[in-house]
């Protein structure tokens, strides 16, 4: 026999990206169906198209602070990517060469010695 429950983590995903507050009319919505006899994955398959459109809904009229986000983020992914083989690199280097930073238990630092 089919659960009248509708998947916990799909609501709750639903709950936590919907902000908007006829999003809330829209969960009533999808749980209304969901107990009238539809599907797991048609529940499902509702939820990801409502966080999608919800999601472009957001990007589209926030426009400016979506292109700031993606530049903040591909800023950091760069400069991490930049930072860490040369400066950090240089840094650490050292110190893992002389022991300071072995993860390793004593006995297999004491054998490696």
């Amino acid at each position: 026999m089919k659960s009248l429950r509708p998947p916990t983590v799909a609501t709750w995903l639903l709950e936590r990206f919907l902000l908007d507050p006829r999003d809330t009319s829209l969960i009533g919505d999808l749980i209304e169906h969901y107990t009238q006899g539809r599907s797991r994955a048609w529940y499902w398959r509702q939820v990801l198209i409502a966080i999608a459109t919800g999601c472009w809904r957001d990007i589209r009229a926030h426009k400016l602070l979506a292109v700031r986000a993606l530049a903040v983020g591909w800023t950091i992914i760069l400069l991490e990517r930049w930072l860490w083989p040369t400066v950090w690199g240089r840094l650490l280097s050292p110190l893992y060469q002389s022991g300071h930073f072995y993860f390793g238990s004593a006995h297999t630092q004491a054998s490696a010695s």
